[in-house]
Parts: C-alpha cells; structure tokens; sequence
C-alpha cells in the first residue's frame, strides 16, 4: 500500500506504484501516478489541533533547514509594518545570523525561532507564509489558517510548485 504526499509521485513511490496493492493519494490528479495507478484521493492525513480562533502573529516558516528567502522575507516585512507582531522559523543553522541582525538593525516586531512543535507555531498565527510542502499546506487547510505558498523551486520534479497550484485552484 503507496500513499502519495505530494501533487507530482516521487521517485520511490514510481519504483513501487505498479506492484502495489492499493494506492492512495493526497491530491485529486496526481501526476505520474494516477494514469498508471488507479487509486483513491484521500488526503493528507494531518492533525487538526482543535484551535477555536486564529493568534495575533504573522508567522513566516523556513522549515527545520531554514529558508534564505523566507527569512529575508520576514526581515524587510518588519522593517516595513512595524505594527505587527512577526514569528520568523529562521531554521537552526541560521537563527543566530539572523537575530544578530535583527539586533543590529533594531527590529523589534519579529520574534525568531530555530525550530518548534508546529502546533506551537500554528496557536500563534493569524497568517503563515512557508513552503509548498504537502503536510505544511495539509495542516494548515485542516485548522483553517490562512496560507500565502512560496513554492521551493529546486524540489523534486517540481512538486512544491504543482502542489501550490491545486492550491490556488481550490
């Protein structure tokens, strides 16, 4: 039995998907597996952590690595609305380049993190900008938080932009 995360199946799952008893997918439509593999659309199963309101915070997520982009991202939308209450997922190998940084420049809405329990994060947030990834937008659809998707360009075949699109058509 296959389940397929992402909008594009990966490359183990190519290996697998023809010997396999049963295949379920995340999205309607997945390329490279549904034409080949007939199987059930089913979803991503995620956690809905039962939160009744959004938070206060605009929080911007890089992932356990960190994002480059994301993080400077969040930098220059503190600089420019000071009034909000920010919460940076630096990643842990570039949180301390960043809150140097923030304390050069006096920052003082943005709060950063290394990594933390998602659902930690997620309480927080009233907004969250992050990656395409099937279980970040999974969750997020799941506890009805609104998302802005930057899709990592150099994943694999693509798939973060293909699962940004089903996204958007929703």
């Amino acid at each position: 039995v296959i389940h397929e995360q992402n909008r594009v199946v990966g490359k183990v799952n190519k290996l697998f998907i023809k010997g396999s008893s049963e295949v379920f997918y995340t999205f309607e439509g997945t390329k490279g597996g549904q034409e080949k593999k007939i199987g059930m659309t089913v979803g991503n199963p995620v956690k809905n952590f039962g939160f009744k309101t959004l938070g206060e915070k605009i929080v911007f997520l890089g992932g356990s690595g960190g994002s480059e982009e994301i993080n400077e991202l969040a930098l220059e939308f503190a600089r420019n609305n000071k009034d909000e209450k920010i919460l940076l997922q630096t990643g842990v190998k570039r949180k301390e380049r960043i809150d140097n940084k923030i304390e050069e420049e006096g920052i003082n809405n943005i709060e950063t993190i290394g990594f933390s329990r998602i659902e930690d994060i997620y309480k927080q947030s009233k907004i969250v900008i992050a990656r395409s990834g099937s279980t970040t937008l999974s969750e997020l659809i799941e506890n009805e938080i609104p998302i802005i998707t930057i899709p990592f360009e150099q994943s694999a075949d693509n798939h973060q932009q293909e699962n940004a699109k089903f996204i958007e058509e929703m």
